[in-house]
């Protein structure tokens, strides 16, 4: 895993402290379609722990995507309210507001198989708090994404509308100061489309964490349920 290779070297030189999770994250993904190109999305995504049954993150991202041919374009912000940590100690709930710019090329390898590059960058305004209060002001810093996706069509039937999609994927996050490796995620799932409007996506997350400006690290094995809902304006009924 890239991200746990560049990590490796600078973990061996300082004294550090692992900390073993399991969450699962649930979403809910609306897509709004003005035309084939341009379309609006916005995201609703809950970070539980499993045991104890707790809140860590809930996200909100909406951004507006333009296609043009095999490129797609996007713009947008995410709106974050991070909960504790750390299921076995009280945290203060810290928010932030990260406007984003983000671009992702697809290889049509054939009717089946293809390949996705997206490169996203993030403007992150992070709340100073301590760990029992927040202070005023933010804490500003970019933070830049690459992630590498192949998928395989098992199964389509273009009349229904329906497919069976299988999709893995690597990213890799790095900061522009404090820590430079922000983490590693390694993903593999299933999109099920069940008509034009409704797909559903089951999968397996194993995130690798190194917390911001410090010698913890958050290793996480995450189960991943995504609700995708497409929608069409009026003056566009046909993909």
């Amino acid at each position: 895993m890239l991200g746990m290779l560049l990590l490796s070297g600078a973990s061996l030189c300082a004294q550090s402290q692992t900390l073993h999770q399991n969450l699962y994250w649930i979403r809910y993904y609306n897509q709004l379609y003005f035309s084939k190109r341009l379309h609006w999305n916005n995201e609703f995504d809950n970070r539980r722990f499993f045991h104890p049954d707790l809140e860590n993150q809930f996200i909100i991202h909406t951004h507006l995507r333009y296609k043009i041919k095999n490129t797609e374009l996007a713009a947008g912000s995410s709106f974050s309210w991070q909960y504790t940590q750390d299921p076995e100690k009280d945290a203060v709930t810290v928010p932030e507001i990260r406007p984003f710019q983000e671009v992702a090329y697809t290889h049509q390898l054939n009717t089946r198989w293809s390949l996705q590059h997206n490169l996203r960058i993030d403007e992150r305004f992070i709340r100073n708090h301590t760990t029992t209060e927040l202070l005023p002001g933010y804490d500003f810093l970019f933070r830049f994404r690459y992630r590498i996706q192949v998928s395989y069509v098992v199964k389509e039937n273009p009349a229904k509308n329906t497919s069976i999609t299988i999709r893995a994927s690597e990213s890799i996050f790095l900061n522009d100061r404090y820590n430079t490796f922000d983490q590693n995620r390694l993903y593999i799932g299933s999109i099920f489309q069940l008509n034009k409007k409704i797909s559903f996506e089951g999968g397996f997350m194993y995130v690798y964490q190194h917390r911001l400006n410090n010698n913890v690290y958050l290793s996480r094995p995450t189960v991943r349920l995504t609700l995708y809902h497409k929608m069409f304006t009026r003056r566009f009924k046909q993909l």
